[in-house]
């Protein structure tokens, strides 16, 4: 199934009035022609979204190293230089893979 980020995005914008009115949810439903149950499942479905989103962005550290040829490149324990880059957690990185 595909998103429908318009629709998405009308909704972000729904609940972003909805909560600067400082009426409650039901109120501001009835006076805007919406379903409480409506405006519920979307706050559910963007903390889902929000949440898988957040957990797929998953970054490694990367530290650059000036470039110095006349001494030899190392690492700490349980890490890996290549090039000029140096990756500290390497292998944890890997296994969550």
């Amino acid at each position: 199934m595909t998103r429908n980020l318009a629709l998405e995005q009308s909704w972000r914008v729904r609940i972003e009035e909805c909560r600067q009115s400082g009426l409650s949810v039901k109120k501001w439903c009835l006076q805007n022609g919406l379903k409480n149950t409506s405006y519920h499942y979307w706050i559910k479905k963007f903390r889902i979204l929000d949440q898988q989103e957040a957990e797929d962005n998953t970054f490694a550290e990367v530290v650059l190293l000036p470039e110095n040829k006349n001494t030899t490149k190392c690492s700490p324990r349980g890490s890996r230089s290549v090039g000029d880059w140096y990756f500290p957690h390497f292998p944890q990185f890997v296994e969550s893979l």
